[in-house]
């Protein structure tokens, strides 16, 4: 992929189409759809949240920070980013043989006290040929979690829909 961001997009112009079927009134149709839009993008952003944590096998707090969730009118749009998550978001502990930070282990690696938590490796002989340590690289594990939650976005969409056009025809009802 080009770039460092993938995401999942929601739209009100597929849900207008199909809720004319549907025989709702238009004053109906516009909150439900917009709740429903609405949890179903929230419900997208936790579900791809552990998936993916789940497959990097790192914390979900660690991948809830490299995403983020837009909410519009009649739009939302879930963005994950894809770059390696950083060795110093993932706790590093010194151990005998090097650092262990997450699922990664860097034989040979260190800290620099005035560098933070960042971990360095040696490339050469001397003082200073050092280089940070690569992070985990998500993008396989978080494209594969984007394509396994697509497949149920439509049927949970419309659920969520159709939940909501009957509470609105409640509320409707009460309101007499």
């Amino acid at each position: 992929m080009n770039s460092s961001f993938q995401g999942i997009y929601f739209d009100a112009s597929q849900i207008v189409d199909k809720a004319a079927a549907l025989t709702a009134k238009e004053k109906d149709i516009q909150p439900a759809m917009r709740k429903a839009i609405t949890r179903t993008a929230r419900w997208a952003s936790g579900e791809l949240r552990r998936r993916s944590a789940r497959k990097v096998r790192v914390t979900g707090r660690v991948i809830k920070g490299r995403m983020g969730l837009f909410l519009q009118v009649d739009k939302a749009r879930v963005f994950f980013g894809m770059d390696p998550i950083s060795l110093s978001r993932l706790n590093p502990k010194k151990t005998n043989s090097g650092i262990k930070a997450g699922p990664v282990t860097v034989p040979g690696g260190f800290f620099i006290p005035k560098a933070g938590k960042n971990v360095f490796t040696r490339v050469g002989k001397g003082r200073f040929p050092i280089e940070k340590a690569e992070g985990v690289h998500i993008e396989n594990e978080g494209q594969s979690a984007i394509d396994s939650i697509l497949p149920d976005l439509e049927p949970r969409i419309w659920n969520e829909f159709e939940r909501e056009l009957n509470w609105q025809r409640i509320k409707e009802t009460r309101s007499r």
